[in-house]
């Protein structure tokens, strides 16, 4: 790497962010994903925290056959999602929150929107530019439902991938899905986790595992780490599995 990519990269560093290899198996998860549903197609996936359809957009390509449900709280990033997504109809935007009951709640609208959450921010978040970019600039209210609720109401029955990307609510989600969780009826789930202290209250990765792990789900592996300028990991994306819930996945009776 040339002196100008090492300054480049140190200034992303300092900033929270990291520069890879797109060819590296460990950015995403999606390869392990179809490998353990192998030759069967996904058919569903939800997509908690869709911001401007990232993730979508790449479920969509990557599983043409999968209804993909994106929630996004922000009104105007939903809009833009909706704008995304527009030209796969088997995307479907909901304009709502998850988590752990139906009710409305205060959405915390931050200066880089990607870091919105139903927590607030920490004033203390060590890197000086992690807390530039969730600097509180708008509070709105936003509907709140529970993803046990929203399948029982849309007649889901089972989840082939739950994606979560909530900013530190992620315990709260998974709070909302026991009913889907104590059923086995999610098979893989997906999820940032973030070791630094970023938001009030934000789901540590201990309280996420000790969850999970309660539900019958083992951790397949760790991707797209993020380290701090003292190597420490600041974030990753995780993959659990419930293999009782896969194997009903792939062999339904």
């Amino acid at each position: 790497m040339n002196p100008l990519k090492n300054i480049l990269r140190d200034l992303l560093l300092s900033a929270g962010y990291d520069i890879r290899k797109t060819s590296h198996i460990g950015l995403d998860g999606n390869f392990d994903i179809q490998r353990m549903f192998g030759k069967r197609a996904l058919r569903t996936i939800f997509d908690v925290g869709a911001h401007v359809g990232e993730s979508a957009m790449e479920y969509a390509r990557k599983f043409p056959l999968a209804t993909i449900y994106s929630f996004e709280p922000f009104p105007k990033t939903f809009t833009i999602l909706q704008e995304n997504v527009a030209p796969w109809p088997h995307v479907r935007p909901v304009n709502s929150a998850i988590g752990d009951s139906c009710s409305t709640q205060t959405l915390f609208v931050n200066q880089f929107s990607a870091t919105n959450s139903l927590l607030p921010a920490r004033p203390d978040v060590a890197d000086p530019g992690t807390r530039s970019l969730m600097k509180n600039v708008e509070r709105v209210e936003t509907p709140v439902t529970t993803l046990d609720t929203f399948c029982r109401d849309n007649q889901i029955a089972t989840i082939d991938l739950l994606k979560i990307d909530v900013q530190g609510f992620e315990s709260k989600v998974i709070a909302g899905a026991s009913e889907l969780l104590g059923q086995r009826r999610i098979a893989l789930i997906y999820t940032e986790v973030t070791f630094e202290s970023h938001y009030k209250g934000q789901t540590t990765f201990s309280e996420l595992y000790a969850m999970l792990i309660q539900f019958g789900y083992e951790l397949v592996d760790l991707y797209s780490h993020t380290r701090t300028t003292h190597h420490s990991v600041r974030w990753c994306d995780i993959l659990f599995v419930n293999p009782l819930a896969l194997e009903r996945a792939i062999n339904p009776a």
